[in-house]
């Protein structure tokens, strides 16, 4: 595959792929990596919350409110049949949730990648059910070619 490649032509649904994984997991450089690679609209929190701060009067601001944010461009994107790398905080199930919805309001195939290491030994957060999620070993270098056929099949589009 070349970089730039149009899997849009996989599948009239577009992809909403979701980032998972600890703060320090280096799943921001794992989802850089791949919209960079798939030429994909990259959504994150750590985009929207320091705006946030900066814009409000006060620090305290509901934790939902940059999902809420978050949300409301990845629904945008996914509407106009592009897909979105969304990369937000999904250690509460409730997130999580959210995307699902999302998913089923635009169309959208969700996956999940989650991003560890194979010495973690902490528990997923919660099952995501039915919806495919991959793993990557963080420890180990990631090469956005490599993955992106394993990512494909799970999304059942190939």
């Amino acid at each position: 595959m070349e970089p730039g490649i149009d899997i849009e032509q996989q599948s009239e649904s577009p992809l909403l792929i979701a980032m998972k994984g600890h703060s320090d997991s280096n799943k921001s450089k794992v989802a850089h990596e791949l919209a960079r690679f798939l030429n994909f609209p990259l959504v994150g929190e750590e985009d929207i919350i320091p705006a946030l701060q900066e814009s409000l009067e006060t620090d305290h601001y509901d934790d939902l409110l940059p999902l809420e944010i978050l949300s409301q461009i990845t629904s945008t994107q996914l509407s106009l049949k592009l897909s979105v790398i969304v990369n937000a905080q999904l250690s509460h199930r409730a997130h999580f949730d959210r995307l699902v919805e999302l998913g089923c309001s635009t169309g959208a195939h969700l996956v999940v990648i989650e991003c560890s290491n194979e010495n973690d030994h902490v528990q997923d957060y919660y099952d995501v059910g039915n919806v495919p999620k991959l793993r990557i070993d963080i420890t180990k270098p990631f090469h956005a070619e490599d993955f992106i056929n394993g990512m494909l099949k799970a999304a059942v589009l190939i």
